[in-house]
């Protein structure tokens, strides 16, 4: 695996998926095109894909530590722009919503005092 990549990996997974491509890519001096091309060669996935995937696990980590579920808060502690990135990415990983997994998953799992999950639930 081409250095570049490999270092391009480390990166994207010290972060949690927050750097941005174009980012990686002028820091390893290649074009956009060409970083997104070789990771997918080496990898399997775009970066972009591997960025969104460390984004969702790393809000799901938190969410099993039974902290309350501030959406908005959540969101933005995950790297994500906001509360309906949150929700498209869990619900293409997952084919549910947020609230409704962790529902699922951790059935005593309280939501805090200041967030909908009606949005969340749609």
């Amino acid at each position: 695996m081409p250095a570049e990549v490999r270092w391009a990996w480390r990166r994207l997974v010290r972060s949690a998926g927050a750097v941005p491509i174009g980012s990686l890519a002028r820091e390893a001096s290649w074009s956009h095109k060409h970083l997104i091309t070789r990771f997918r060669q080496q990898v399997g996935l775009t970066p972009r894909a591997v960025a969104r995937l460390l984004r969702f696990e790393d809000v799901w980590l938190y969410l099993r530590d039974g902290e309350p579920a501030r959406w908005d808060r959540i969101a933005a502690d995950g790297g994500y722009a906001d509360r309906s990135h949150l929700i498209r990415d869990f619900r293409q990983f997952t084919g549910g919503t947020p609230a409704g997994l962790l529902a699922r998953s951790i059935p005593a799992a309280p939501c805090g005092p200041a967030s909908s999950t009606d949005e969340l639930d749609r």
